[in-house]
């Protein structure tokens, strides 16, 4: 990390708990990153309400299918996602929409518990039908 030119707004707050308590007073999370797939992390920051920005990666529109849950902006485009951020930094009833429908989106298509429930029910009806 003291390698970076960031190195001077950058900080290791701890472990998850404490990154947990980091995004929900965040208003914006972005993560401009040419190799992750779905990154946790961006679940994680669209669960606390923030406004989601990320790069185009393959299946990030499986996360943020439309501009109304999130961002998603093409690789080496940092700029755009700075744009995005100071559009919305003077309308903030957009900026809390934006934040509670990725919340909502999150928690819908997202959460562990449901998906393992689903896939419990999935196998049990696969079981049924064989005996």
């Amino acid at each position: 990390l003291h390698s970076f030119p960031t190195r001077r707004s950058s900080d290791l707050v701890g472990g998850h708990r404490q990154v947990v308590r980091e995004l929900r007073k965040a208003t914006y999370f972005l993560l401009l990153s040419d190799e992750d797939r779905l990154p946790n992390a961006a679940k994680e920051a669209m669960a606390s309400g923030c406004v989601t920005i990320v790069s185009a990666t393959p299946g990030i529109r499986e996360l943020i299918p439309s501009d109304h849950y999130g961002y998603v902006v093409e690789r080496d485009h940092a700029r755009r996602a700075a744009e995005i951020v100071m559009s919305l930094m003077d309308r903030p009833d957009e900026r809390a929409a934006i934040g509670a429908a990725g919340r909502l989106w999150v928690s819908e298509h997202f959460d562990n518990r449901k998906s393992m429930l689903q896939y419990y029910q999935r196998f049990a009806k696969s079981v049924k039908k064989r005996w």
